[in-house]
C-alpha cells in the first residue's frame, strides 16, 4: 500500500520535511501572487525563460519561475552581492506600447516605494531592462491565504488574528494616499511565523497629493491616478460596487469592502451572495462578527467603516472578549477556557439541547441526595427532603421559565431573526454549574447543619452558630456566589448570541427578564410542592 504523502495542490509526492504541507514548486507559487484576475481569459504574454532573464539581469541569479497572471510573471531570484532572495516581477511587454505607460509605471513604483511597513511586501528596485519593465520585491517564504482556504485550515480564531494584520497594512497605505484596489486571498501572504504581508499593489491608485490633512475621506483625482483613469480594475468577486459603477472615483473604502469579502470568506468558507446572509447563519460564531462583516460590505461607501483601523479595533475587541489571544496558535488552556465559559458557542441546536437537558437532570439527581433546592432560577439552598421527581422538575421549571420569558423579550427587542432553538439549547446548557452547586451541599456537615437549622426554625428557636458544621456551611454558602454569577453570565451570553442583539440592548432586556423568570419559577415550583 502506498503510504507516501502527496502535495494537496498538485498531487506530487512530498518529502518528509516539506514545509506547510506543500511541495517546493507550489510553495514558491503560493509565496508571491502574480496579479489581478483577468476575468478567466488566458494571457497572451509568454513569460521569458530563465536563460533570457539571466542575460538581462547579470546582477541576479534567477533561481526558478514562480508563476504568471494578468499583471506579469514572477520569478524567485537571488541578489548576488547581498546574498538575498528576492521576487522579480516582469510586466508584459505589450503594456509598454500604451501611451504614457512609462510615466504611469514610474508613478506607481514611487507610490509603492512609500510603503515601508512590516505588513506590506517591500519594493527594493524598479526599472527597465532591455525593454522589460520590472519590479524587484521582497520574497515571502510562506503561503497565500487562498492556499490555506483551499486546504480548509482557517478557523474563526485564526481569522480574528489575520484580519487585524491586514488592517494595519491597509491603514498604513491609506495614510500614504494609496489604495490597493485588489485585496483578495491571493494577495494576502503568511510567512512561516504566521506573520501577514499584503502583496501586489500593482493596482494601487494615488488618491491625494496635497500635504494638507483632509477633513473627510480622500477624494481621488484623475490626474494622480497610478493606473488608467476610468478603467475597471480589480477582481470581480472582491470589488466594491463603486469600482464597477465609478472606477475613476474609487477611494480607500473600496479596500474595506474587499476586506469584508475576504473576512466573510474566512469565516464561512464561501463568498457572500448577492443577498448577503450574516456569517453566524452559516457557521456558529460570535454574533458580533456579523456587525463587523456586514458593515464592511455596505454597498454605499459612507455606511462602511471609514478607516481600516476601525475594523482592526472592533475585531480585536471581540477577540479579547472571547478570552483568547489574537495570535494564531491556540493553546489547550485557551480551548478549555473557551469551552468552560462559553460552552454553547461550540455546541449548537439539538446537540446542545440534549447535553443541557442531561446536565439539568444530573443536577436534580445530585440535588435529591444533598437536599439542594433550586426554588428559582437563582435561589439555591438546602431544604426539606422530597421525592426525586420533585428535584428533577425544579431544574426543568427554572430552565423553561427563563427560556420562555427571554423568548418573549427577545422577540420584542431583536430586530433580526431570532433563533429560538439556540435560545432554549443555550439556556439548558448554561445551567450546567447547577450540578456543581448541588455537589457543594453533599458534605455531611452541610447536611447536618441544614437539618439542625430547619428544625430550630420550625420550633421557633434561635439556632446557635458555634459549631464546626456552621463554619463549613457558611464557607460552602459563600462559594455559591461566584458559581451563581458564572451561571448568570452563561445565561446572558446564550441569550445575546441567540437573539443577535447588540450588547447594550441585550443587557437592558435580559435583567428584567431574569427577574420575571425568577418570580415565575418560584410560583410554579411552590404549586408543585403542594402536590407532595
Amino acid at each position: 500500500m502506498d503510504t507516501s504523502v502527496h502535495c494537496p495542490s498538485c498531487g506530487k509526492p512530498l518529502a518528509p520535511d516539506a514545509p506547510q504541507g506543500l511541495c517546493q514548486e507550489c510553495l514558491l507559487k503560493a509565496g508571491f501572487p502574480t496579479g489581478t484576475d483577468s476575468g478567466g481569459k488566458s494571457s497572451r504574454f509568454v513569460a521569458p525563460s530563465i536563460e533570457e532573464l539571466t542575460a538581462k539581469f547579470p546582477q541576479l541569479e534567477i533561481l526558478s519561475f514562480i508563476g504568471q497572471g494578468g499583471m506579469g510573471a514572477v520569478y524567485q531570484a537571488r541578489q548576488k552581492q547581498l546574498n538575498r532572495f528576492v521576487a522579480l516581477k516582469i510586466l508584459p511587454p505589450d503594456v509598454a506600447t500604451e501611451p504614457a505607460f512609462a510615466e504611469r509605471f514610474t508613478r506607481e513604483a514611487q507610490a509603492l516605494a512609500q510603503l515601508s511597513h512590516p505588513g506590506i511586501v517591500t519594493l527594493y528596485e524598479f526599472g527597465q531592462a532591455d525593454g522589460l519593465f520590472y519590479f524587484l520585491m521582497e520574497f515571502v517564504d510562506g503561503v497565500t491565504l487562498r492556499q490555506l482556504l483551499r486546504n480548509g485550515r482557517i478557523s474563526p480564531r485564526e481569522a480574528l488574528a489575520i484580519v487585524p494584520q491586514i488592517c494595519d497594512a491597509l491603514q498604513f497605505a491609506h495614510d500614504q494616499g494609496i489604495v490597493h484596489r485588489d485585496i483578495k486571498p491571493e494577495n494576502v501572504l503568511l510567512d512561516r511565523r504566521g506573520r501577514v504581508k499584503v502583496a501586489d499593489f500593482g493596482l494601487a491608485k494615488l488618491v491625494g497629493t496635497s500635504d494638507e490633512p483632509a477633513s473627510g475621506p480622500p477624494v481621488s483625482h484623475a490626474s494622480t491616478s497610478v493606473t488608467d483613469s476610468g478603467k475597471i480594475m480589480g477582481t470581480p468577486s472582491y470589488m466594491a460596487p463603486e469600482q464597477v459603477d465609478h472606477p475613476a472615483d474609487v477611494d480607500h473604502r473600496a479596500d474595506i469592502y474587499a476586506l469584508g469579502v475576504v473576512f466573510y470568506q474566512m469565516l464561512t468558507g464561501e463568498l457572500p451572495a448577492k443577498k448577503i446572509e450574516p456569517p453566524s447563519k452559516k457557521v456558529h460564531i460570535d454574533v458580533r462578527l456579523d456587525e463587523v462583516v456586514l458593515r464592511a460590505l455596505e454597498k454605499e461607501p459612507e455606511r462602511r467603516y471609514q478607516h481600516a483601523g476601525d475594523v482592526k479595533t472592533r475585531v480585536e475587541t471581540i477577540a479579547a472578549s472571547e478570552g483568547g489571544s489574537t495570535s494564531l496558535p491556540t493553546s489547550r488552556g485557551q480551548q478549555i477556557a473557551t469551552l468552560l465559559f462559553n460552552p454553547f458557542v461550540r455546541l449548537t441546536g439539538p446537540q446542545s439541547l440534549l447535553i443541557g437537558l442531561a446536565m439539568i437532570l444530573i443536577a436534580g439527581f445530585i440535588g435529591s441526595l444533598s437536599r439542594t433546592h433550586f426554588d428559582g432560577v437563582l435561589d439555591t439552598h438546602t431544604g426539606m427532603p422530597a421525592p426525586l421527581w420533585f428535584f428533577l422538575s425544579q431544574g426543568i421549571v427554572n430552565w423553561l421559565s427563563l427560556a420562555l420569558v427571554l423568548l418573549i423579550f427577545g422577540k420584542l427587542a431583536a430586530k433580526k431573526t431570532f433563533n429560538a432553538l439556540d435560545l432554549f439549547s443555550g439556556q439548558a446548557l448554561a445551567r450546567w454549574p447547577a450540578f456543581i452547586i448541588a455537589f457543594c451541599f453533599l458534605p455531611p456537615a452541610v447536611r447536618r447543619f441544614g437539618d439542625y437549622f430547619l428544625e430550630q426554625f420550625r420550633l421557633g428557636l434561635s439556632p446557635r452558630f458555634n459549631s464546626v458544621d456552621a463554619i463549613i456551611f457558611i464557607t460552602v454558602t459563600a462559594a455559591m456566589i461566584p458559581l451563581i454569577c458564572w451561571m448568570v453570565w452563561l445565561m446572558y451570553q446564550a441569550y445575546r448570541v441567540s437573539s443577535k442583539m447588540p450588547t447594550g440592548r441585550a443587557v437592558i432586556t435580559f435583567i428584567p427578564a431574569l427577574i420575571l423568570a425568577e418570580i415565575l419559577s418560584k410560583v410554579v415550583i411552590h404549586q408543585i410542592f403542594k402536590l407532595i
